[in-house]
C-alpha cells in the first residue's frame, strides 16, 4: 500500500478528457490542449475499457495523476466515450435520419422530397438529443435523453456502415424496438 502511494498523487482523483490515441502498446489521452497523457490503470476493466477504443475516438476517465510524470495518469475508470466511427449522418429502416453531430449531441429528422437527410433550421422539424457511450467490457451501452425523455440503450457495431440500437424504457425497462442504421 505504501508503494502505491509513493507514486500516484494523494489528491482526489480527476476527470480528463480527450481523444485516444495508440503508440505501440501504449494508449495516450491528448486533450483540447494537446496534452498527451499516458494511461496506466488500476484496474483491468478500465484497461479493457479504452482497449476497446481507437485512435481518435474520444475518452472521458477518471485518473490520478502521477507523482513521478507529470504526464502519466493512473486511469480508476472510464466513465464515458465516443465513438469516432459513430459521428456523422445514418438512415434507418423507417426512413429517419440519425445525425451524431459531436460524440454527446445527436439530431433525429425525415428525408427531405428528394430523399436525402438534410437537416433543416426549424427546430420543430427535428428532435435534439444527448447521449453518452459508457463502455463495457463487451458491449456499449448508451443513455440517449431529450427535454421530455430518457432512454437506455445497447448499441450494436455490426460492420463501419451497419449499427443497430436496441433501445429500452428508463423507468420501467420494457423494450422498445430496436434501430437499425446504414450508411
Amino acid at each position: 500500500m505504501i508503494l502505491c502511494f509513493a507514486f500516484t498523487s494523494t489528491a482526489a482523483a480527476d476527470s480528463i478528457k480527450g481523444r485516444i490515441k495508440k503508440v505501440d502498446n501504449t494508449f495516450l489521452l491528448v486533450t483540447k490542449t494537446q496534452i498527451a497523457y499516458t494511461l496506466d490503470f488500476t484496474n483491468s476493466v478500465s484497461e479493457q475499457q479504452i482497449k476497446r477504443l481507437t485512435n481518435g475516438d474520444f475518452a472521458s476517465v477518471t485518473a490520478n495523476f502521477s507523482s513521478i510524470s507529470p504526464t502519466l495518469i493512473y486511469v480508476s475508470s472510464v466513465d464515458y466515450v465516443g465513438l469516432n466511427m459513430l459521428t456523422g449522418i445514418w438512415k434507418s429502416d423507417s426512413d429517419l435520419c440519425y445525425e451524431f453531430s459531436t460524440f454527446t449531441r445527436m439530431y433525429v429528422y425525415g428525408l427531405d422530397e428528394a430523399g436525402h437527410c438534410v437537416r433543416g433550421d426549424d427546430p420543430n422539424d427535428f428532435g435534439k438529443y444527448t447521449y453518452f457511450i459508457n463502455p463495457d467490457v463487451d458491449e456499449w451501452n448508451m443513455l440517449i435523453s431529450s427535454n421530455n425523455s430518457e432512454y437506455v440503450g445497447n448499441l450494436n457495431i455490426i460492420t463501419d456502415d451497419h449499427i443497430t440500437i436496441e433501445l429500452f424504457d428508463s423507468r420501467t425497462d420494457a423494450t422498445l424496438g430496436t434501430i437499425v442504421l446504414r450508411r
